[in-house]
């Protein structure tokens, strides 16, 4: 962990090295930030008060393009984390995709595989209503909608994101190029 800074007479800030955010953004995989998040703590009895993660938004967004540009076929998960991540009610989302609302709700409970067709759209308008938030990602929609999607066995998954903020130096890069992107920037470090 880092230095602490002083913020006040009872709580000290410190960077975290590592830290999950798996369960912060719902993410059923491991979503590992390193050396990005401030944590908040009691100067006198260390309790933890709180975590500072900077733009969730663009978090989630590079999270949930990574793991639609990873050629293991998506579980059921995985999908209602791309539905939740573009903040997409069951209905809309199933109707975005070419789908009813009940196949959706098979493929979010496991009780049927996705087909392959339905995977790639789905995979699509998951980098589609997140292009925005994910600017620079360098996302080839020609090879996203034709890759080979790899099954693989539950002992085997290991799907996992690691990512780190932007250096400022590059982050001031990006906002010269896109004059809105106001927030700290992620990027891929695994």
């Amino acid at each position: 962990m880092g230095l602490d800074k002083k913020h006040d007479e009872s709580v000290g800030i410190r960077r975290i090295e590592q830290f999950d955010a798996k369960d912060l953004i719902g993410a059923p995989f491991p979503v590992i930030l390193h050396d990005s998040v401030d944590e908040k703590y009691d100067l006198n009895s260390g309790d933890v008060l709180s975590h500072v993660i900077p733009n969730v938004r663009a978090l989630i967004a590079v999270v949930a393009i990574m793991r639609v540009a990873s050629d293991q076929k998506l579980n059921g998960a995985e999908i209602r984390f791309l539905r939740k991540s573009l903040a997409r009610k069951a209905k809309d989302f199933a109707e975005d995709v070419g789908i009813s609302p009940e196949q959706l709700s098979r493929y979010e409970n496991e009780k049927q595989p996705i087909s392959l067709i339905y995977e790639r759209f789905l995979r699509a308008a998951a980098c589609l209503g997140h292009f925005d938030e994910a600017y620079g990602l360098g996302i080839d929609m020609k090879k996203l909608l034709t890759m080979k999607v790899r099954s693989v066995r539950p002992a085997e998954r290991n799907f996992a994101v690691h990512l780190c903020l932007v250096p400022e130096a590059c982050a001031a890069e990006l906002r010269a190029r896109e004059s809105d992107l106001h927030e700290p920037a992620w990027r891929n470090t695994g």
